[in-house]
């Protein structure tokens, strides 16, 4: 009696890929079966369980599946012969929620993130990416994070109230970004018109450590506390129209 294999029978077993084997929470993954003979049924399986069975009409079959946290799939030819498919295992990124911590005068990402975007009032600030930002306005701000696999988290509303009272008149924009620091800092100021100033800083005990001056419109400052021990440090710009002091945290 001669024997055949399924191939020599005509059939072959269908292929099944993905197009994403990690998918975001709550997103569907996409499976692609192929090699199957139009006119048959193939049923799905998802961990050994059946989940739906459907004709096609072409070599190729498109589905969108929801996995569980992790999820196994392989499918079945309903035919002559029962053939099943390879497995695909689909994973379930794990959500996180980026947290915000509002310390001194700037918003941090905790932990710190690699691909973010800040949002204020739910709308994306221009060019704020890095993993802290300093607000300059009254608002809601928000954090986007979006994770190695394209999934986009975003943290909770924090609630920051900028004081006009505590800037000088002549002054339209301060920041003072990333404070705490863990060694580098950058001063900007933009002011309403040329000013004389005196840039210091001292430490919890009043010594001064450097004092700068200037004559203009606006500064960009870096500042480099990398080589100071970790503590409470007292920055003052001093102008005709008053003085600016900030407290300044190294860790």
């Amino acid at each position: 009696t001669a024997e055949y294999t399924i191939e020599q029978m005509g059939q072959n077993k269908p292929a099944l890929a993905a197009e994403d084997t990690i998918v975001c929470a709550g997103e569907q993954a996409q499976l692609r079966v192929s090699g199957l003979a139009p006119g048959s049924e193939i049923r799905i399986f998802r961990n050994n369980e059946q989940v739906t069975t459907v004709p096609v009409s072409d070599t190729v079959f498109y589905i969108a599946v929801a996995p569980l946290s992790s999820s196994t799939y392989f499918v079945q030819v309903v035919d002559t012969c029962m053939l099943s498919s390879n497995t695909i295992q689909i994973t379930v990124e794990t959500a996180v929620e980026p947290e915000v911590t509002h310390l001194n005068d700037t918003l941090y990402s905790n932990p710190p993130c690699t691909i973010c975007q800040w949002l204020l009032n739910n709308n994306p600030i221009p060019g704020a990416t890095e993993s802290f930002y300093a607000p300059t306005v009254s608002g809601i701000y928000e954090l986007q994070v979006t994770s190695p696999n394209g999934c986009v988290y975003e943290s909770s509303g924090v609630q920051v109230v900028i004081s006009e009272a505590s800037l000088p008149a002549s002054v339209s924009e301060f920041k003072l970004t990333p404070n705490p620091t863990d060694g580098h800092l950058q001063l900007h100021l933009m002011l309403k018109s040329m000013e004389h100033m005196t840039i210091s800083l001292a430490d919890a005990s009043h010594r001064q450590i450097f004092m700068k001056t200037r004559h203009s419109d606006h500064l960009d400052l870096p500042i480099d506390l990398s080589g100071l021990p970790s503590g409470a440090y007292v920055l003052t710009v001093e102008m005709a129209g008053g003085n600016i002091v900030r407290k300044v945290v190294k860790r």
